[in-house]
C-alpha cells in the first residue's frame, strides 16, 4: 500500500480513494427480527453491528502512511461490488460466510433504511474513535465515504453536521 501512495504522490495526486470494503468481509453483523410480512423473503435478515477487530488498525495505518505523502484518504464505505458473488459462486465460504449470504446481508443494509443507518452510524462512531495522525486532521462522514484529510476536523452523517477543531 506504501508503494501504491507513494506513486500516487509521485504522480501529482492529492487524493486517494479506497475501497477498503471491496467485499463487505469486514463487518460484524448481529441478526434482527424479520417482520412477518417479509418472513417469505428472508431466512434471517441481519444489521452491522461495527467492523472486525483489526480493521480499524489498518485504516489507520494507511491514514498514517497518506499523512505522510500529503494526500487525501477517501475511504469508501459502500460499492457496487458489494453484490456480486465473486470466486466460487453463490455457494462458496470465505471468513465464515457463504456469498450468497454476504450478499443478501449486504443487499439488505444498503436497501432498508434502518439497516443503512445501523452501519453508517456504528462505521462513524468507530471512524470518530480513530487515532487520526496529526498532518491528517479532518475527517467527513458522508453516506457514501469517510474522509480524511488535514485541516479541522469535519463529520457529518446523513442529515447530521458538526464542525470542530481538534
Amino acid at each position: 500500500m506504501e508503494m501504491l501512495l507513494q506513486d500516487s504522490r509521485a504522480l501529482g495526486a492529492t487524493a486517494f480513494r479506497w475501497n477498503a470494503f471491496l467485499k463487505g468481509l469486514d463487518f460484524e453483523w448481529e441478526t434482527e427480527p424479520i417482520p412477518q410480512d417479509q418472513a417469505k423473503r428472508f431466512d434471517q435478515r441481519h444489521i452491522v453491528k461495527g467492523l472486525k477487530p483489526g480493521c480499524m488498525e489498518v485504516i489507520r495505518e494507511v491514514a498514517d502512511l497518506a499523512a505522510e505523502y500529503g494526500l487525501l484518504l477517501q475511504v469508501v464505505l459502500s460499492t457496487a461490488h458489494f453484490f456480486r458473488f465473486g470466486y466460487g459462486g453463490a455457494d462458496f465460504e470465505l471468513q465464515g460466510i457463504s456469498n450468497r449470504q454476504r450478499v443478501s446481508n449486504l443487499h439488505h443494509m444498503l436497501t432498508d433504511e434502518a439497516a443503512m443507518r445501523a452501519y453508517f452510524v456504528r462505521a462513524a462512531a468507530q471512524f470518530r474513535a480513530l487515532s487520526i495522525p496529526s498532518a491528517a486532521k479532518a475527517v467527513s462522514c458522508s453516506l457514501s465515504t469517510i474522509a480524511i484529510s488535514g485541516g479541522a476536523t469535519t463529520r457529518t452523517m446523513g442529515f447530521t453536521f458538526s464542525l470542530a477543531s481538534m
